[in-house]
């Protein structure tokens, strides 16, 4: 009958270079290159229009370079290097390279050494949440690293006598270091570690196969023949040449995260709530390539936290209010209410996700008491969240509540100087911060029932933009981008918005101070914004106000007030400042005051 050694010590051909380790090793160099040909077939399949290409087959640039580069890496270290290896081993003229020889368990060590820094590399990287240059720079610092300590636990290896204690130990305790590593990433639940749920599968893979390593080294310490049928079977044969298809498969799973498409229950458990408002929505390749690199920016800069998903939970029928490209939902995240900003687009187009990035980099950048603080952002595609402080309610709201109508114009002073606040806060910083959608839907109000506490946010930056120069161009005309009519929401609303950027597309911050202005006649008189007017389309009313049209002052309105509104909603050249409106309307308060 033959023994588990023989089976080990087993070489096809009667050639000793192709034992059952080497041979496994030539089939997954085999398995690599047939998956690359299917990968690219279904590529040129996809390309030519044919209705038979499997799209779900191709992965993402960045997974196909990651796979061609884990299949060359394999392919040198499990096949090419051990062939010069044996080569050199087996050559009487490079007596340095004699089997046992310092420069061989120097060599081995590299090759050993290389195949962990990449196989444990990619497990770095799943444990990151971008996948932009940022995120490789941080997986191949670690990688390299780990692969040092994996060449000095090779070398030590090699010192020690095969068989003894030492060697047992220093073999179990390695292995079963790297086991328990694998176990923690797939066992532990998200919220003790953040994770990409492609890194489940990878890891129970390597779980089993580590431990398999770990028995068969125990059964060998005993002297336990079927301990080298373990090894031999269990994992130079069957986990060698699985490997390619395991990564595969793997970076597949994680392209799917990128673009909304993984559905598997056993990974993404946990995440649904969250995803559920875009149910049956995706992500286009470029789009979920643009998602990867704005997060990998957002952490460059250092201002914006990424959250780990598991403790954010978005409750069905939460919403608070939509916009041209997002929806507010009210959440929690670790229990604490938040509201939580979601891309919501029927057509997530990589410039929606450039602007969506955009606007979280600078929100994320602007702290004060006047703007609605930002959490962190929290990313699990198609949804793409920027998580915030949750307000009561907005001014609009407030203003046009019952309770809101009662208010006295201490009270809506105190108001409209929180606004100008804000306001003036953003066109303070250098470069400006052009808010670009100055509305009272976008102020939001804390404590709007008690006066005393009531605290006023700006928000909304989805239109912002900094500018050194303080102004910019950004369409103009018809353009629907700037107007709003009946059957489309455009991101700018007619009644706040300057006549030239509805007609122009002209945004600087004296449009901001009109937008402003309307927001303060708003407040101080507590009507809608040429409510007397709302017979007219929102085409028809924004061509009046470009000819001159503004709301009507009521005649109780102190003079004052008056002068400085007209002055707010005059000609762009002769609009004051944002700091000078929060001047003059300090200076009436004041007078005002009991």
């Amino acid at each position: 009958m033959t023994s588990c050694k023989e089976i080990y010590e087993y070489t096809f051909f009667d050639i000793p270079f192709f034992s059952l380790h080497n041979t496994a090793n030539c089939f997954q160099m085999l398995f690599f290159f047939i998956i690359v040909v299917w990968i690219k077939y279904q590529q040129r399949l996809a390309r030519r229009g044919v209705e038979t290409a499997r799209l779900s087959s191709i992965l993402l640039p960045v997974h196909l370079y990651t796979y061609y580069f884990i299949c060359s890496t394999c392919v040198l270290l499990n096949v090419v290097l051990p062939i010069i290896n044996y080569a050199l081993e087996h050559n009487p003229n490079v007596p340095i390279f004699q089997k046992g020889s310092t420069a061989e368990n120097v060599f081995i060590g590299v090759i050993y050494g290389c195949e962990h820094a990449v196989l444990e590399g990619l497990v770095i990287m799943f444990l990151q949440s971008s996948m932009g240059t940022r995120a490789f720079k941080i997986t191949g610092a670690i990688a390299l690293t780990w692969g040092c300590v994996v060449f000095a636990v090779s070398y030590i290896l090699s010192l020690i006598t095969p068989g003894t204690t030492y060697d047992f130990f220093v073999h179990v305790s390695f292995y079963g270091i790297v086991l328990i590593f694998y176990l923690i990433c797939w066992l532990v639940p998200y919220k003790w570690l953040y994770r990409r749920p492609a890194l489940i599968g990878y890891a129970f893979f390597w779980s089993i196969t580590r431990a398999i390593v770990v028995i068969s080294e125990v059964l060998e310490y005993f002297q336990v023949d079927i301990g080298m049928c373990f090894e031999s079977v269990g994992f130079d044969i069957m986990f060698t040449m699985a490997i390619p298809f395991v990564v595969y498969e793997t970076l597949k799973q994680d392209s799917q995260f990128w673009q909304g498409t993984l559905t598997e229950e056993w990974m993404t458990s946990g995440i649904s709530s969250i995803r559920g408002p875009l149910l049956g929505t995706s992500l286009r390749r470029d789009s979920a390539a643009e998602v990867a690199l704005g997060l990998d920016s957002l952490r460059h800069g250092g201002k914006v936290e990424t959250l780990n998903f598991a403790y954010l939970n978005v409750p069905e029928g939460s919403i608070l209010g939509h916009g041209g490209s997002s929806r507010v939902y009210k959440g929690k995240y670790k229990g604490e209410d938040v509201a939580v900003k979601m891309l919501f687009c029927i057509d997530l187009t990589k410039d929606v996700v450039r602007r969506f990035f955009n606007e979280i980099k600078i929100h994320s950048g602007l702290q004060h008491s006047t703007v609605v603080k930002v959490k962190g952002v929290c990313v699990i595609p198609p949804a793409i969240c920027l998580v915030m402080e949750c307000m009561d309610c907005s001014l609009y709201d407030c203003l046009h509540s019952a309770k809101g109508k009662k208010f006295n114009m201490n009270q809506r002073l105190k108001i409209s100087i929180e606004c100008s606040k804000a306001v003036a806060f953003l066109h303070t910083l250098r470069p400006y911060v052009l808010h670009g959608d100055v509305k009272s839907m976008n102020f939001l109000v804390h404590y709007p029932n008690n006066f005393d506490k009531i605290k006023v946010k700006i928000s909304d930056l989805g239109c912002s933009r900094r500018e050194a120069t303080g102004i910019y161009t950004g369409g103009g005309g018809n353009d629907s981008s700037y107007r709003r009519s009946s059957d489309a929401y455009s991101g700018f609303t007619v009644l706040w918005g300057a006549p030239e950027v509805t007609h122009n597309g002209i945004h600087s911050l004296g449009s901001d101070v009109y937008s402003l202005g309307i927001v303060l006649y708003e407040v101080l008189t507590g009507r809608v914004p040429f409510d007397e007017f709302d017979h007219l389309s929102n085409e028809l009313l924004s061509d009046e106000i470009k000819k001159g049209l503004r709301p009507t002052l009521p005649e109780e309105l102190p003079e004052d007030l008056k002068v400085l509104l007209t002055k707010m909603w005059s000609n762009r050249a002769e609009r004051p400042t944002a700091t000078y409106v929060l001047e003059q309307l300090v200076k009436f308060s004041v007078l005002l005051s009991p």
